[in-house]
């Protein structure tokens, strides 16, 4: 019987030792095991990343963030509810937000993943109530807003001052809710841009605050992501090195057309133009030549020099996903121009082959240099010096130039 009880004893502290051991690799695995967005960071990995801002079930915006983790460059994508997909589930054309739900959000990734051709590594979802909380809690966004909004109406109040202003979470809620009859859409898009713009220069400016413990716990409470813990702090981290004063902002450019009683937009060249340009954006970020800081001082315009509605405004969002800030586009005097021009207007003949070789274009020029008959103002109609002016040809398909 004593024998028994030694065994008992033995073997009981045996199973102490194992559990201990076992519960000490644990404790050195889990301390030493680095994160994913670590791992992306350490081998110089592209992170794409979707922001997406709902109120319940009802899909407020989507802006997708390319960032390279070489150059702390990138650009956000703003993806507008009403942009018309085929959904494979429902065997019909619709709104690509009709696939989202908030408990799902991966489903309505999956949809955003092949429309752009690029895998999206994280996503931050956030209710519009808890938005106006992380606003709050980091302190406010900084805004600059061009123009006063005053919209008083019996469906929405929004009072917004301009200028350089910063907005509390309900006037950000404000600035990104309100709906005006008179804006364009690219000024909406652009707003959206904005916000996620500012809340990124805050992780940028408040990065070691809001990581540390006692504001991370509250951050983390605001937001839905399919990051962890570890992954969550290195992404807000790694924002300290971006260069948000730089963002490329891009949009879904293309025609409005109606199916079953409603409108949708409807990608140019069946979304081959917006794939093209996500691409060249994802290369361009990385690409430190590309997006030098002398090269994205030069001002250009582009004029459509054919009869292809909409041409000049699709090619600036190839430019732009190059970093290129374009501050003109229009229609030249005459529609039906051969071959596609870019002229160099301040003395960089260099400069402008190296922006025309973007569309493939061989033909530049510089202003004592400008073919017979191409006749170009000094500066554009808004009265801004020119630095480069890019005349579209027919020899232009909406990428490159033709032989």
């Amino acid at each position: 019987m004593k024998a028994r009880i030694e065994f008992d004893k033995s073997l009981i502290i045996l199973i102490i030792i194992l559990i201990v051991a076992a519960g000490t690799i644990l404790f050195l695995v889990r301390s030493t095991r680095t994160d994913s967005m670590t791992e992306m960071i350490e081998n110089k990995k592209n992170i794409n990343s979707a922001f997406l801002v709902h109120d319940g079930d009802r899909l407020i915006f989507t802006e997708i963030m390319f960032y390279s983790t070489e150059t702390a460059k990138a650009a956000l994508l703003d993806i507008p509810g009403e942009t018309g997909v085929i959904l494979e589930k429902l065997g019909k054309i619709d709104r690509i937000d009709k696939v989202y739900t908030r408990n799902n959000p991966e489903e309505y990734l999956k949809t955003v993943e092949k429309m752009i051709e690029q895998q999206v590594d994280y996503y931050f979802q956030i209710d519009l109530g808890d938005f106006i909380a992380l606003v709050d809690l980091i302190g406010g966004l900084e805004m600059f807003i061009p123009n006063p909004v005053e919209i008083i109406d019996d469906d929405q109040t929004a009072l917004l001052p301009s200028g350089s202003i910063l907005l509390d979470g309900d006037k950000a809620r404000t600035f990104i809710t309100y709906t005006d009859p008179d804006e364009g859409d690219i000024e909406e898009s652009g707003r959206r841009e904005k916000i996620i713009q500012s809340l990124l220069k805050s992780f940028q400016e408040e990065g070691q605050l809001l990581t540390s413990d006692r504001m991370f716990h509250h951050i983390k409470r605001t937001l839905d992501t399919n990051a962890d813990d570890s992954s969550l702090k290195t992404f807000i981290k790694e924002m300290e090195n971006l260069d948000s004063g730089r963002i490329v902002f891009q949009r879904v450019l293309g025609v409005k057309r109606t199916v079953d009683d409603q409108i949708l937009l409807f990608s140019h060249y069946d979304g081959n133009l917006l794939r093209e340009t996500v691409r060249q954006t994802v290369t361009s970020l990385a690409n430190i030549d590309v997006v030098s800081d002398d090269e994205l001082n030069i001002v250009i315009e582009i004029l459509n020099g054919t009869a292809v509605n909409g041409l000049a405004a699709r090619t600036s969002q190839v430019f732009q996903s190059f970093g290129y800030d374009v501050a003109h586009i229009g229609n030249y005097d005459d529609n039906a121009i051969e071959k596609t021009y870019v002229i160099d207007r301040n003395g960089d003949i260099s400069q402008a082959q190296r922006i025309a070789s973007i569309i493939k274009c061989t033909q530049v020029k510089s202003m004592s240099d400008v073919p017979e008959g191409l006749d170009l103002p000094d500066t554009a109609s808004g009265g801004e010096e020119i630095d480069l002016t890019i005349i579209l040809g027919k020899d232009f398909d909406g990428r490159y130039c033709k032989e």
